[in-house]
């Protein structure tokens, strides 16, 4: 009898192991398929608009200018792409002419999200555009310059993003107009939409200072 257990369990682990290798070959098989899809849809994307598809240090990216602006499109660093079926952050840049003030900064902050910051970030500026202020967060220092930057319009046009798609992310620093959305695979069309997004909201937000 303990023969026969030693042998059931024996076996019972062999088919364990086995199990375990065909779903790490399968894991891997699908990420290769996985990355080779997004390979295709990226280069697609920037002959589509122009851009210029290129391999750094492994990673995927794309570079080029959106109406006379730096443009880029990367796996963001932090993006758990890095094994099998890892999941990317796709991060979509555009880089103003006309940046805001460097202490000023703005991040899509809606739902839930907002609602916490709201109550817990005392030092979160107000607008009084209370829809605004409700979903996007706000960082910036005793300054003129940063709240005459902040227009109503330039509001709107960032609101419309982050009203747009709640769950992505949105961000305005560093000079940058920037999307970062979680995603198993890069969705032709949703490049091309963010894209447009983006390009229709820069051209307010990089509007030239009134003098």
């Amino acid at each position: 009898m303990e023969q026969l257990a030693l042998l059931s369990s024996a076996v019972n682990l062999n088919t364990v192991a086995v199990t375990v290798s065909i779903l790490v070959v399968f894991a891997i098989l699908v990420t290769i398929v996985l990355r080779r899809r997004r390979e295709n849809v990226w280069q697609a994307f920037a002959r589509r608009n122009g851009f210029q598809y290129t391999v750094v240090e492994g990673q995927p990216q794309v570079t080029g200018l959106l109406e006379g602006r730096r443009f880029e499109l990367a796996i963001s660093p932090e993006s758990s792409d890095t094994g099998p079926l890892g999941v990317e952050v796709i991060s979509m840049a555009v880089f103003l002419h006309h940046p805001p003030p460097g202490n000023l900064h703005l991040e899509s902050a809606g739902g839930l999200v907002g609602d916490v910051q709201l109550a817990f970030n005392e030092q979160r500026y107000q607008t009084g555009n209370e829809e605004f202020d409700q979903n996007v967060n706000v960082e910036i220092t005793e300054s003129a310059d940063g709240v005459a930057w902040l227009t109503p319009k330039k509001q709107q046009a960032f609101l419309q993003l982050v009203l747009a798609t709640p769950t992505d992310t949105y961000q305005l620093a560093a000079g940058q107009l920037r999307w970062q959305c979680r995603t198993a695979i890069s969705v032709p069309d949703k490049l091309d939409e963010h894209l447009r997004s983006l390009a229709t909201a820069v051209r307010e937000l990089d509007a030239p200072p009134q003098v």
